[in-house]
């Protein structure tokens, strides 16, 4: 599925790091992206970019994401928000993962997701998150599964609902947002093991690549 990939992968510069004197907050500062993040190019433009464009932007994630394992760290906060996109023009995008500053060595078993974090992006986190669980591998492909679905259809994962503890304890209990039906069964079948329930059952990076 991901080998279809043939441009060369661009990753975000890095200029610096800057502090704010009033929060005294460290802030990366980055490279402009004026194409913004994945979450603004599926709201506008969606129905613009054919399947190739979309598998092409999720083998740069996945990519992205594999490095970071292997580095030994999880990212923990996978979203549509967090994925920039880098290129000259419009029609050949490239995906990187952002706030990956904020990615925790992979055998921090103290990274707990507070109240407040796990409802902002609710949709994307995985049951174990959910019920305060420390964020791990595992957890980076659950996030992983659901834009896979995302993607299949544009649309912003339980969009029709709100995201409050009755829908966490459905995401807890196995509900998952509707994917489309009109694509090859081995992206569905994938799609669906990355969002599986049990851990153990999600496939790894770098069996995605």
């Amino acid at each position: 599925l991901m080998q279809s990939k043939k441009h060369v992968q661009e990753l975000l510069e890095f200029y610096g790091i800057t502090k704010d004197p009033e929060t005294n907050d460290f802030i990366l500062v980055t490279q402009y992206t004026p194409f913004g993040n994945l979450r603004n190019l599926l709201n506008t433009n969606f129905s613009s970019f054919q399947w190739i464009d979309k598998i092409w932007w999720l083998c740069d994630i996945v990519s992205n994401l594999h490095n970071i394992h292997k580095a030994g760290y999880i990212h923990g906060n996978i979203h549509p928000g967090n994925i920039l996109q880098i290129g000259k023009d419009q029609r050949e995008l490239t995906s990187t993962l952002a706030d990956t500053g904020l990615s925790l060595l992979a055998n921090n078993h103290t990274s707990k997701i507070g109240k407040k974090d796990v409802y902002g992006v609710l949709p994307y986190m995985a049951p174990e998150i959910i019920l305060g669980h420390p964020r791990t591998k595992e957890s980076d492909i659950y996030s992983i599964g659901i834009l896979m679905i995302e993607l299949s259809n544009g649309i912003l994962p339980f969009s029709d609902r709100h995201h409050n503890s009755l829908l966490a304890l459905e995401i807890i209990k196995g509900l998952r947002p509707q994917i489309s039906q009109d694509l090859p069964q081995v992206y569905i079948n994938l799609a669906l093991d990355c969002c599986h329930k049990d851990p153990s059952l999600r496939p790894n990076a770098k069996q995605l690549l």
